[in-house]
């Protein structure tokens, strides 16, 4: 089990963001020993500073619940990644077919126009 602290305003729920002029946030700085909760705590008293006059000192516990092999969530990644690719270049091929029909109907349209302008120019061909 790990055991870490953080220092939390009684009034308004929120978390000191700890350095030498700390503030008050949703997420604040967390310290791994209590000795350096205490050293931060020594440092601002001394400097005649009270904005922890209405604040606790609250104890953290984590453990451990679960762990994942790095080369599974790796893995993962690798096939995320190559799946976008393969949308991106599907949707490329479909932008460049689409493109390539423009064109197509554009060269039909102009050709059906040139041989209506020869059958006007020469009829009865």
């Amino acid at each position: 089990m790990i055991t870490f602290y953080g220092i939390r305003d009684k009034k308004g729920g929120r978390f000191s963001t700890g350095g030498e002029c700390p503030t008050w946030g949703k997420k604040g700085k967390t310290w791994w020993r209590l000795c350096d909760v205490r050293a931060h705590l020594a440092k601002l008293t001394t400097q005649g500073w009270d904005r922890y006059i209405n604040a606790e000192v609250v104890t953290y516990e984590a453990t451990e619940t679960a762990s994942q092999d790095v080369s599974s969530i790796q893995d993962e990644i690798r096939e995320a990644k190559a799946a976008h690719a393969a949308r991106m270049l599907a949707s490329a091929a479909r932008s460049a077919a689409k493109r390539a029909d423009l064109i197509r109907n554009e060269i039909e349209a102009r050709e059906q126009a040139e041989l209506r302008r020869l059958k006007a120019k020469y009829p009865g061909m």
